[in-house]
């Protein structure tokens, strides 16, 4: 019975019945994968089962950083005893699930000014971090700087973060020398 079901909706898609075409096909959301591919399992567009003997492929298949978060046509056609069938056109949404990569120094020297602290910039740590996709659009230090009354070195995390919130992290060594220009430091040591 669903075989006969499905060779019904196959033949109204076939001529012109484009509401039936919504109940064979779903439109799909994919995440990249780490390297920044996504191959389609073009079942994943269809919303029934495929009898023995049948197949399907899509067109396109391959996404890659340049699909991003925008909807992609994709044309499913099934294989039958030989025979292609067109079924129908679904959008696909490629989503960025993959980690930036965080990359710090693994050690620093600062000097501190005058008020007895630093504060940290993105250069300070960062020894190349990249995402393979989209930006590094937040970059974040744990604590933010380093002040006269913190330990002699400290570790200090970095996180950076891309555009679809995606994050990581790194530590880096810091350590310090007191301030010593001409106007008198704080105290910050007994």
């Amino acid at each position: 019975m669903k075989s006969l079901i499905q060779s019904f909706f196959i033949i109204l898609i076939l001529h012109g019945v484009p509401s039936i075409q919504a109940q064979i096909c779903v439109p799909v959301t994919v995440a990249l994968e780490p390297d920044g591919t996504y191959i389609l399992d073009p079942t994943l567009l269809l919303n029934v089962e495929l009898q023995p003997g049948q197949s399907v492929f899509a067109i396109p298949a391959y996404f890659t950083c340049d699909n991003l978060y925008q909807p992609v046509p994709v044309t499913l056609y099934r294989i039958d005893n030989g025979d292609t069938t067109y079924l129908c056109k679904r959008d696909v949404t490629v989503v960025d699930s993959a980690r930036p990569i965080a990359m710090c120094k693994s050690s620093i020297h600062v000097q501190l000014d005058q008020n007895g602290e630093y504060r940290f910039v993105f250069a300070d740590a960062n020894d190349h971090s990249y995402d393979l996709c989209t930006e590094i659009t937040t970059k974040k230090f744990f604590p933010d700087r380093i002040r006269c009354t913190d330990p002699n070195p400290m570790d200090v995390m970095m996180v950076v973060r891309d555009v679809a919130g995606n994050q990581d992290t790194c530590t880096v060594e810091v350590s310090y020398d007191d301030y010593t220009g001409s106007t008198d430091p704080i105290s910050c040591r007994d």
